[in-house]
């Protein structure tokens, strides 16, 4: 009962995939054995496959999630496979995208030359255990920048809108990143929380006074976020026409064609213009990391840290509300960040 009411509850506050389609065959997938480390024998096998046990991931959540698979996968000697087809994420449409319904070919390039049927038909594979999860400061280890290249292989269609971006509106300029989530981030349980639009602009103003910037490449998914950075530095600001809302739950929507897919896709967009930046602002998120690691030269971050979120789903829905009114002395945030760039170069 108490599973009901929690289950109930987390649907009601967070986006959810799509339903499954009468035909699907639980029974099939179940019958094959999920990776225990502690007791692993390799035997005849001879694939790993990838899925995804929370469906919620934002897209970066599962591009670091699948990196750190296919580490483990190279330890033990099996041939990765991402299956984002048969283990939904909130990104599957019903209909195919780019030929394929694994949501993770949406975007990226398969990273095997095995095809999901062959892998199955086969049957010499073992699941990924999807609660062996990576540390959160797994980006400060070396070599994830090398694993990234090798493995991460984003669809070249993308690359034609971000081209002309860039060409449009950084050229000749002196551009600043800023990364900054809002809507569903300010109360998700066990997440970064993410910094106020104040603490923000103070690092701006400091920056555009000292090292004379003269462009902001905005990327945030909050609508109001955007307004009030368009009142404050009006045409310095530049950002994509992409889909943001001040509410929560957006996947869920029914607002345009392919509405899923297309949020993953202005989230690649955006973190493909972010690595194009030697200047960032941004909280802690996948997004912004994934942009450190797909950028072939060093860029210097400030990374505003206002700890963790709470675990418990109510305290978690006003935590970040309350700091943000409460002083500092009183356990609020810092409204005043030191301006100190890092460079992240891994």
């Amino acid at each position: 009962m108490k599973r009901r009411i929690v289950n109930f509850i987390i649907n009601k506050l967070f986006d959810s995939p799509i339903s499954r389609s009468k035909n699907y065959n639980k029974l099939f997938f179940k019958r094959f054995p999920i990776l225990s480390i502690n007791n692993f024998k390799k035997n005849s096998l001879k694939f790993y496959v990838i899925r995804v046990k929370k469906a919620g991931g934002g897209l970066f959540s599962n591009v670091l999630y699948v990196l750190n698979h296919i580490k483990i996968a190279n330890k033990i000697n099996l041939i990765p496979v991402v299956d984002m087809q048969n283990f939904y994420t909130i990104y599957n449409q019903y209909n195919k995208i780019n030929n394929t319904s694994n949501s993770w070919e949406y975007y990226f390039e398969p990273i095997t030359k095995y095809s999901i049927e062959e892998v199955y038909r086969s049957g010499k594979l073992i699941y990924s255990d999807p609660d062996i999860s990576l540390p959160r400061n797994f980006i400060d280890k070396k070599n994830y920048k090398k694993l990234f290249k090798k493995n991460i292989k984003i669809k070249k269609n993308f690359f034609l809108f971000v081209n002309h971006f860039v060409k449009k509106n950084f050229k000749n300029k002196k551009v600043i990143g800023i990364h900054l989530r809002g809507t569903d981030m300010k109360h998700t349980p066990n997440h970064p929380l993410p910094p106020t639009l104040s603490q923000v602009f103070n690092i701006i103003d400091i920056l555009i006074k000292k090292k004379k910037f003269n462009k902001i490449f905005l990327v945030t998914d909050q609508k109001k976020y955007l307004e009030k950075f368009k009142n404050k530095y009006e045409d310095k600001v530049c950002f994509i026409n992409c889909f943001r809302s001040n509410k929560d739950k957006i996947f869920n929507l029914n607002i345009r064609k392919n509405h899923r897919y297309k949020l993953g896709k202005e989230s690649l967009e955006q973190m493909l213009l972010l690595s194009k930046m030697s200047y960032l602002i941004s909280s802690k998120s996948n997004l912004s990391r994934c942009a450190v690691l797909y950028s072939k030269k060093p860029i210097k971050c400030i990374e505003i840290d206002n700890g963790m979120n709470s675990s418990r789903i109510i305290y978690a829905r006003f935590k970040w509300y309350i700091k943000k009114i409460l002083p500092s002395k009183l356990g609020g945030f810092k409204e005043k960040i030191k301006v100190n760039f890092k460079t992240l170069n891994y």
